[in-house]
Order: C-alpha cells, then structure tokens, then sequence
C-alpha cells in the first residue's frame, strides 16, 4: 500500500478505502481513479480488489482457488513468543 500511495500521491489511509470501497468515506472521483490506477500500474491484485475491479487477475491465481479467509504465516523457528501467540491466536479468530 506504501507504493500505491506514494504513486496516487496520497495516504495509505485513502489507498485503503479505496481498494476496499469502503462505505461512508467521501473521496473525490479523481482521488478513487489515481488510487485505482497507481494499483493497476503497479500491479496489485488482491481478492477485494479483483471484485471491484475485475480486469485484474484475483490474488495468486489458481493455486489459492477455493482459500477464502486463509491467513498464512511464514516463521524462521517455532512460534512460541507471547507476542506470536497473540498474533496467531487474532489471525484464527479473524
């Protein structure tokens, strides 16, 4: 998000409403389109994103059909800290 709202010239903030059209959030129609088309340029893809606007192809493609809602963690060792069982605990819960 850091790279799409540096090339839309806005917040990371306003990158996020706009790719999850969130409601209630007044942004200008030419804020929407620089977001949106920072993300094309830049080639984000995410599953929110493709729905809203599906001339991009969905997050990783074939191989995560059917993974809505999976959250995947990557570790160097075991996560065992208080803090990573609190991380994982929310992602479950999510």
């Amino acid at each position: 998000m850091i790279d799409i709202a540096r090339a839309a010239g806005c917040s990371q903030a306003t990158v996020s409403f706009v790719l999850n059209n969130s409601p209630g959030i007044k942004l200008s129609q030419q804020t929407r389109e620089r977001v949106i088309e920072a993300a094309r340029t830049l080639g984000y893809t995410a599953p929110a994103f493709e729905a809203l606007h599906p001339a991009l192809p969905a997050f990783g493609g074939p191989a995560f059909e059917g993974l809505d809602g999976v959250i995947g963690f990557a570790v160097d060792q075991l996560a065992t800290s208080p803090e990573a069982v609190v991380a994982i605990e929310g992602a479950r819960q999510a």
